[in-house]
């Protein structure tokens, strides 16, 4: 079998199972504010591959059922301009409103009121296209919205648009829902988003062993047109820890080898499946870590094993690691990136751990200390 770099960990899934609880929860919030005539921001983020871009879609799909307009293609730049958010939204900029987009470079540099006008102008849009039916815009990977935060005046535009929707102050029921990883509540929070409800935000890790073995046999049949042999289904879904992205691979093994199946399935050929699947698993993971020097990964891998998967560690414990190779600002951008990536995730208590269970194997494995 050819191994091949994993499908790409964004967009939709065909074969959609679980976050039952998620999806009415956050049901109930549309009809809420539907119901009130107002808005705020919904927030789902985990680790890479957890499946938020899945859930988002899903999430969107389940706001087209109840009659909402949902826009699936927000980006950070959408809340900066007007115009791009009116072409986003299928508006008729306001001669006014256009107007305001076009103020001198030099004035809006000096002014905080001249961001407060642009933000009111994309609030305006947005109002515009809620008046006939309730508004859902989607923005997947909010973490990036970091990287619209270094110009200090797309920061204070959207600051002043995003705060405007997020306090429900656009007398129209339009709702943003942001999916991404761990770090998007802080960057969110630097917009002006902060204090997003319990009831309005999820942190989405594995899925159940039982979901995880109905996408399994979903996706074959889907893929293949035939059913998987059912003695492998419990066997391949132990591989995968119940993490979304896993599942795909594995899943994807597991077609290419019933397609091509000219005999009854034997073991060998579940063992030639885990054999692929874990090839697949490994390029992603090669994927995620792909930027950082053998250094960094064999400090970060030194940290962790010790400790068992799952566990945590502080910053300081971490960065002293680092401290026998690099300087304090190296330290910094590794230690960023590491969150960015997915490498590392932030616990509940300011802790921080490597979010996926056989990630953390496999970096102790190829860096870790006994290793070298």
């Amino acid at each position: 079998m050819h191994h091949h770099i994993p499908p790409d960990d964004r967009g939709r899934s065909k074969y959609f199972h679980g976050r039952g609880e998620i999806r009415s929860r956050f049901l109930g919030r549309l009809n809420h504010y539907e119901a009130i005539n107002g808005g705020s921001t919904l927030l789902v983020t985990g680790a890479p591959g957890a499946g938020k871009s899945a859930l988002l879609y899903a999430l969107g799909e389940d706001a087209e059922d109840l009659g909402w307009n949902v826009k699936m293609d927000i980006t950070p730049e959408h809340f900066t301009s007007p115009l791009l958010m009116a072409k986003c939204l299928s508006v008729k900029l306001k001669h006014s409103t256009a107007r305001s987009t076009s103020i001198d470079a030099k004035v809006i540099q000096q002014s905080w009121g001249s961001s407060r006008i642009l933000g009111a102008a994309i609030a305006d849009v947005m109002r515009e296209a809620a008046s006939t039916r309730p508004l859902l815009l989607v923005l997947d990977e909010a973490q990036e919205l970091s990287t619209i935060a270094d110009i200090s005046e797309d920061r204070k535009v959207a600051g002043a648009a995003m705060g405007l929707l997020h306090k429900g102050k656009l007398g129209h029921p339009i709702v943003l829902l942001a999916g991404g990883l761990d770090t998007s509540r802080q960057v969110l929070s630097s917009f002006g988003v902060s204090r997003i409800t319990n009831e309005n935000r999820a942190r989405i890790g594995a899925l159940s062993m039982e979901s995880s073995r109905d996408v399994i046999r979903a996706y074959v049949l889907g893929e293949t047109g035939i059913d998987i042999p059912e003695q492998w289904v419990q066997p391949i879904s132990m591989k995968t820890h119940g993490w979304p992205q896993h599942i795909v691979c594995y899943s994807g093994a597991a077609a290419t080898k019933v397609a091509t199946l000219h005999h009854a399935p034997s073991d060998s050929d579940l063992k030639d499946v885990v054999t692929y699947g874990r090839a697949t698993q490994v390029a992603y993971y090669e994927e995620r870590t792909h930027d950082f020097d053998w250094e960094a990964l064999r400090c970060i891998a030194g940290v962790f094993e010790p400790i068992p998967v799952g566990g945590s560690t502080t910053r300081s414990v971490i960065e002293n690691a680092l401290k026998e190779v690099y300087t304090e600002e190296q330290i910094m951008d590794i230690f960023t990136r590491a969150l960015r990536q997915g490498v590392i995730t932030a616990t509940a208590h300011g802790k921080y751990t490597i979010p996926i269970p056989s990630m953390h194997s496999w970096l102790i494995t190829e860096f870790g200390h006994s290793r070298t």
